[in-house]
């Protein structure tokens, strides 16, 4: 049964002193609350720093922070955050039967990680799922699960190493794996959660965002695909 399901929040943040505070009790007050909340702070130059500290001391051990050096914003570091806070939930023996990733921006309602635990405790073959921040209307099947409030299935996770590979397209890369091992991925349209700042699109992201950056040399690798043929990867920053 659902209930007897728990989950850890991986949450990665930079300069988020505006909406950390209000995500935290979003994941703490959600009808099933998490083990524990990981947050890696990527050098945040605000008040983050100081908002993590107040919540690490009201809700320890609930919540554990872990702060990197300010190296300036650069997307390509996302994904060496997540595998920090991966890498920290290791150390600190954390062992459930979820993972919910989120972003410092989203306030989830109450039920949002009940309905995804009742969905994928019906169908063990869902390893992957989230609500969405997209119309509620659109056709779902069109969506995959967003990266921001994503539930993943640990043992799954636990199957690919507990890692997330460091190039870009590791969120494609987690679903991409979980389908061609025949598992299913799920975006349930109707289990609406809200973004606090503007989408990606909408707002200026850092010079790794922008597109002559992220194909130049410096970051080009060559990889053999799985026929032995010359391919080329963008490597993201640790």
């Amino acid at each position: 049964m659902w209930w007897r399901m728990s989950y850890w929040t991986l949450l990665v943040t930079r300069d988020g002193e505006k909406s950390i505070a209000s995500t935290v009790e979003s994941i703490l007050g959600q009808t099933k609350p998490p083990s524990v909340i990981l947050i890696v702070d990527d050098g945040s130059t605000d008040r983050t720093r100081e908002i993590l500290h107040e919540a690490e001391k009201r809700y320890s051990p609930r919540i554990q922070s872990v702060v990197l050096p300010d190296r300036g914003y650069d997307i390509r570091r996302v994904v060496n955050n997540l595998n920090v806070a991966m890498q920290k939930a290791d150390e600190l023996g954390v062992e459930t039967d979820y993972v919910l990733i989120s972003s410092d921006d989203c306030i989830y309602p109450d039920n949002y990680v009940e309905y995804l635990f009742s969905e994928m405790e019906r169908d063990q073959d869902l390893v992957v799922a989230s609500g969405s921040i997209l119309q509620p209307n659109l056709p779902r099947k069109y969506f995959a699960p967003h990266g921001s409030g994503r539930m993943v299935r640990s043992r799954f996770f636990q199957q690919l190493g507990n890692r997330y590979p460091p190039y870009y397209g590791y969120e494609t890369w987690l679903l991409f794996e979980a389908l061609r091992v025949g598992f299913k991925i799920q975006n349930f349209g109707e289990l609406r959660f809200k973004q606090t700042r503007k989408p990606s699109c909408l707002r200026r992201l850092g010079v790794s965002h922008e597109m002559f950056r992220i194909s130049s040399p410096r970051s080009r690798e060559k990889v053999p695909d799985r026929f032995g043929r010359t391919t080329y990867t963008y490597k993201c920053l640790s």
